[in-house]
């Protein structure tokens, strides 16, 4: 195996991660089976991703798009002698999960955002047509693509994480949206909704918990790492703000996250871990699916999660 990661993309500095990367990789045996478990899949991941974002952020040089190509390359190579349709299978679904790195950028808008739903708006539309994007959710407990496409926006400033969810497939007649504006804390995951689950990878023990309904409804908790119970996570209230909207062919959801709620800030947390999953209730078939495929536990585990790399380049404005 060659030990020149990244050497292209980040600079020659990366070419020291590559025999760590080698050594945890090669004793791995998941593809030697005909059905890697979820536990061999989250395993091996765990050998690619984490080890090459650390590298890349302990040398100042942190860029999602360089991160994926080289998760790919580590994973072709480690795949060379395996040949068979199921063993190149599993090959692609640990490519689909240690790739879901993307860029969380940054913006300076000229003024706050209101936030209403209205993702054309003048003032968020630059924000929501950027890319990259959260899509090609999958079926929870499966690679199976979602039936109902779902594509996530998230952004941030100085104060707030602004995230922007279009929920396609369901149009203003076939959703359920019993709980409306102002339920806090209810049965909001009855409805159809979207759950946001999102950490600071310097602080992984700690998280927030938002789920919003069709019908603006919010649900939101937070863990602090010292073993609360649920009622306990649900009884912390964050300083939050969000709003739903449906329309003819799908509806739309809306959050602002102030960096506070999540104790910490831009400037120390260049690294998050996050995943959306969506909750179809009112239309047949029902069904629940994540951007970072869910195989087994809950999102709210870090090994259920993916990440999100702070953009370094300086604020752009619209």
């Amino acid at each position: 195996m060659t030990n020149n990661m990244l050497a292209g993309d980040l600079g020659p500095g990366m070419v020291q991660v590559a025999p760590m990367v080698v050594a945890q990789i090669e004793d791995t045996d998941m593809f030697n089976t005909d059905e890697p478990t979820p536990g061999e899949y989250r395993f091996y991941v765990e050998q690619l991703t984490p080890v090459i974002v650390t590298e890349a952020q302990r040398i100042g040089l942190l860029h999602s798009a360089a991160i994926r190509r080289e998760v790919r390359r580590r994973l072709q190579e480690a795949m060379e002698t395996y040949a068979s349709p199921r063993q190149a299978d599993a090959g692609g679904n640990v490519e689909r999960m240690a790739t879901r790195v993307l860029t969380m950028r940054t913006f300076l808008p000229r003024y706050t955002p209101i936030i209403d739903a209205h993702l054309a708006a003048p003032d968020k539309s630059w924000r929501w047509h950027a890319e990259p994007l959260m899509e090609d959710f999958s079926v929870v407990g499966s690679f199976a693509p979602s039936q109902y496409p779902t594509r996530v926006k998230v952004m941030y400033d100085a104060t707030n994480i602004y995230i922007g969810v279009e929920c396609w497939g369901q149009g203003r007649d076939m959703l359920k949206r019993d709980a409306g504006p102002g339920v806090r804390d209810g049965p909001v995951l009855q409805d159809d909704s979207i759950e946001i689950f999102i950490r600071s990878r310097e602080h992984p023990e700690r998280y927030a918990h938002l789920a919003v309904s069709a019908g603006s409804a919010l649900l939101d908790g937070w863990e602090d790492g010292s073993g609360m119970t649920r009622a306990q996570q649900v009884a912390c209230n964050l300083d939050v703000e969000v709003a739903a909207a449906a329309h003819e062919q799908l509806w739309i959801a809306e959050l602002r996250v102030p960096w506070s709620e999540l104790q910490t800030s831009p400037q120390s947390a260049r690294v998050m871990r996050m995943n959306v999953v969506r909750h179809v209730v009112g239309c047949e078939p029902p069904e629940v699916s994540s951007w970072y495929p869910v195989l087994s536990g809950e999102a709210s585990e870090l090994y259920n999660q993916g990440w999100m790399i702070l953009q370094d380049a300086s604020p752009v404005g619209w």
